[in-house]
């Protein structure tokens, strides 16, 4: 009889996700976990979660990242041209 051939199991390759679809994912989460019953997860708390999950320490790093791959400039530069006048 002969011996099983295994092939190793690969991940398929995935674009990295821009911050739209991770928010898009954490919303996603905050509904599931509230269709579960935990009335206490809120989209802050997912977004902190997938970031975690990527390796980041937090939403801010994890966005920061996304942001400047996908070549924009930081969220907190923005903000700051937006309110001068």
């Amino acid at each position: 009889m002969p011996e099983p051939q295994f092939r190793p199991v690969t991940a398929p390759h995935h674009d990295p996700e821009t911050a739209q679809q991770v928010k898009a994912r954490a919303r996603q989460m905050t509904q599931t976990l509230r269709a579960q019953g935990v009335t206490t997860a809120t989209h802050t708390d997912c977004l902190h979660a997938l970031a975690q999950t990527a390796g980041y320490r937090n939403w801010n790093e994890y966005s920061g990242t996304l942001r400047r791959d996908a070549g924009h400039p930081p969220a907190r530069t923005q903000a700051r041209r937006h309110n001068r006048r």
